[in-house]
């Protein structure tokens, strides 16, 4: 197994250990926002060393809307690296920090309404947040490409703020940043689960405004993992267009397909037509709780909520094409709770399906799990479930976070209907 600072690396991991560098402030709370941009500006450039000769050339920039408070952490991270004998940036947005209620309740889970991405970028004036959100009996699903409200929302916070003057690229916003990249350079957009939506929504974004570019489109590629859908299916059609994917891409090293393992909830979202999307729909998510009857059908109740907000949009989201692959069996078998907080020692599903989505996607691709303590965690299959911290972290994350908070009595009240749950109900 490669190790940082001691091994090379192929362009697949390097571009992926920056993503995860993205991250380094995802478990840090209590802290002024200019403590934590003091700490990744100081952290940043060591650790890009460790996956080649890259260096830090524009940014970081750590952001927190208005609502967040000091306990809330970073609601966004990122920034640009540069590899010069590879003449290649690595454009690298974090995910879903852990305390950041802004991501969790926006960003992540604003998907009951949407943007029209066209019509938003031919209006751009860089102001932050001048979209307007439409949901059902006002979209043409099938007619227009639509963003989620909660991308949107990420996609504003990247293009409206510009690294502080401590940092590199003090005083140009990223766009312009980009701009001023050669014609023969190559670009990487990047980024985990939020950060997998962000990416290719960004890149997208980015080729289809007027904002000022020099670089070739086939120069410009996107590497998510674990991402959930940004948009609809005129979404998909419209990046693949712009952005070509493999036909049928396998493995972990492939360009502009979202890299998922068939075992990790977040990519499940946000689909809610399982038909369309067999393998990627939030009615699988089921499917992955190996627990007590009574504990899946609340998870059914729940689920049923989350396909009740996905539909108020009025569109379909659909996923990017994905590269699959499935990851070892779950640590905890027969796990008798969702999720515990009290007894941080008891098996919980979430801390499970947390390390689906992070240390499995770091063993396919060849990075040792514990170079995620960029994270700010290690991932040791034989840790998970014993920390404290690893309950709260997993509870942040997107599509855990909603199984973890709504009330199955109040989705019953509002007369949900649960999803199936599906044939192996009585063998639970």
């Amino acid at each position: 197994m490669h190790t940082p600072g001691t091994m090379s690396f192929n362009i697949h991991q390097q571009v992926y250990g920056l993503s995860l560098n993205s991250n380094y402030l995802t478990n840090v709370q209590n802290t002024p926002l200019s403590k934590m941009q003091t700490m990744i500006e100081t952290a940043l450039p060591d650790l890009v060393k460790a996956w080649g000769p890259w260096k830090v050339v524009w940014g970081p920039v750590v952001w927190q809307d208005a609502t967040s408070t000091i306990a809330n952490g970073p609601d966004n991270v990122w920034y640009v690296a540069y590899n010069e004998s590879l003449d290649t940036y690595v454009i690298a947005i974090a995910g879903t920090a852990t305390f950041s209620a802004y991501d969790i309740w926006h960003e992540d889970g604003e998907v009951n309404a949407v943007v029209d991405l066209s019509n938003w970028l031919a209006t751009w004036k860089g102001v932050p947040g001048a979209f307007t959100a439409l949901q059902k009996g006002k979209v043409d699903d099938s007619g227009k490409a639509y963003i989620s409200v909660g991308t949107a929302r990420g996609l504003s916070a990247l293009l409206t703020n510009q690294p502080r003057i401590t940092a590199q690229g003090s005083g140009m916003y990223l766009q312009d940043f980009l701009g001023t990249i050669s014609a023969t350079s190559t670009l990487i957009f990047t980024g985990h689960s939020l950060g997998g939506a962000l990416a290719p929504a960004l890149a997208l974004a980015w080729w289809m405004s007027t904002m000022p570019r020099n670089v070739q489109l086939t120069n410009v590629k996107t590497f998510p993992t674990a991402g959930p859908s940004p948009g609809n299916q005129k979404f998909v059609e419209t990046y693949e267009a712009n952005f070509p994917v493999p036909a049928n891409p396998t493995g972990y090293q492939n360009w502009n397909v979202n890299l998922v393992n068939t075992l990790d909830v977040v990519p499940q979202a946000w689909c809610d037509e399982k038909t369309l999307d067999p393998d990627q729909n939030l009615h699988r998510i089921t499917r992955y709780y190996d627990g007590t009857l009574k504990c899946k059908l609340e998870l059914a109740v729940i689920i049923g909520g989350l396909v009740y907000c996905a539909d108020l949009s009025g569109v379909i989201y659909r996923p990017l094409k994905s590269s699959k692959f499935t990851g070892s069996d779950w640590p905890v078998k027969k796990p008798n709770v969702v999720v515990d907080s009290k007894d941080p020692t008891k098996p919980c599903w979430l801390n499970d399906a947390l390390f689906e989505h992070i240390g499995e996607y770091a063993k396919c691709i060849g990075v040792p799990t514990k170079a995620a303590v960029s994270f700010g965690l290690e991932l040791d299959v034989q840790e998970v479930g014993t920390i404290k911290s690893k309950v709260a972290f997993a509870e942040s994350w997107p599509v855990l976070h909603w199984i973890s908070v709504l009330d199955v009595e109040e989705v019953q009240r509002l007369g949900i209907p649960p999803v199936d749950v599906g044939v192996d109900v009585d063998g639970a």
